[in-house]
């Protein structure tokens, strides 16, 4: 009966630091979602009587662009971010082989 081999075991631990900073990254940005989707919208009270852009009240203004805007953002971040993940997971499996 023979154990794994030696580069499964190191691909094994280059794939759980990888999955980890991906975990870690998904959290991070979906924290900041959560205040462009929900936080800027909590003082509605203070300013559903700003009006902008010729009468549009300011709360339906964050609502209806800002939170899109910051979502789509965090989305273009995340993909930079997981294409330098997985350029520097390619390069470890490369040099474990």
């Amino acid at each position: 009966m023979s154990g794994p081999d030696i580069s499964e075991i190191e691909r094994s631990e280059t794939f759980r630091k990888y999955w980890r900073k991906m975990v870690t990254t998904t959290i991070v940005l979906f924290i900041i979602w959560t205040f462009f989707a929900v936080w800027i919208h909590l003082p509605v009270q203070t300013t559903k009587n700003i009006l902008i852009f010729n009468g549009i009240p300011l709360h339906w203004f964050l609502a209806a662009f800002v939170a899109i805007v910051g979502g789509i953002l965090l989305i273009f971040i995340f993909a930079f971010i997981a294409r330098k993940y997985d350029e520097e997971f390619k390069r470890e499996l490369r040099g474990h082989a």
